[in-house]
């Protein structure tokens, strides 16, 4: 086992925001903190999920491999701070022992930077490593619970009026519907925000509590 990667310390972090309650709040109390290195009135606009705003941050050298002050004062703004802050300060360990020669870090201490099983962030639970089965189930659970207010998903989710339109023309019930727009969706969604960007559009829709029921599937160890 590898010590934690820039890739997954993003990752961690994103989750983390993504998956808290009121996510949006925290999102755009982030955009305002950043707002002077975002720099830019309309990209500022543009930014609808955290994934989005840290790809920014990285656009303008503000966050990097080498410079993750930003994920610091991200973690620090979230509930379970002082377990993200304890995974940065691992990830920087791990960073300072690459800076020294090889015959200064041997294997034996190498050995012991381990990430414990309650804060390794496993692909397998996030994106676009996630099981088949839960992204199944949270696909089934919008499908069940979005009802009526599938076609307002449909459009907080950026899917096109003419795909909306055909998809009420040609498909029965709302069952069949919804499910209709979630395959669509799940075709064209980003791979890396598709989760964070459907939560931010139950969010948009009104659907609090199915937005919190697709995060605890999220959670869940299957």
């Amino acid at each position: 086992m590898h010590g934690i990667t820039y890739l997954d310390l993003k990752k961690q972090i994103a989750y983390n925001v993504a998956t808290s309650d009121r996510h949006r709040e925290k999102l755009d109390s982030l955009k305002s903190f950043f707002r002077e290195d975002i720099n830019s009135p309309r990209q500022y606009e543009k930014i609808e999920t955290i994934s989005e705003l840290l790809r920014v941050l990285e656009t303008r050298d503000v966050l990097s491999e080498n410079d993750i002050q930003p994920l610091k004062e991200i973690a620090t703004k979230m509930p379970n701070s002082d377990e993200l802050l304890g995974t940065i300060g691992r990830y920087e360990w791990t960073q300072k022992q690459k800076e020294l020669p090889i015959y200064q870090v041997p294997e034996t201490i190498l050995g012991k930077v381990r990430i414990s099983p309650n804060e390794k962030f496993s692909t397998e639970n996030f994106n676009n490593g996630i099981s088949l089965l839960k992204k199944q189930r949270i696909y089934e659970a919008v499908i069940e619970n979005i009802g009526t207010f599938w076609c307002a998903l449909g459009r907080n989710l950026k899917i096109r009026e003419c795909v909306i339109d055909e998809i009420n023309q040609n498909y029965g019930d709302r069952y069949a519907k919804a499910t209709r727009l979630m395959e669509f969706y799940e075709q064209r969604a980003d791979p890396e925000s598709w989760f964070f960007d459907l939560c931010h559009a139950l969010d948009e829709t009104k659907m609090v509590l199915l937005r919190k029921k697709i995060q605890q599937i999220m959670m869940m160890n299957f």
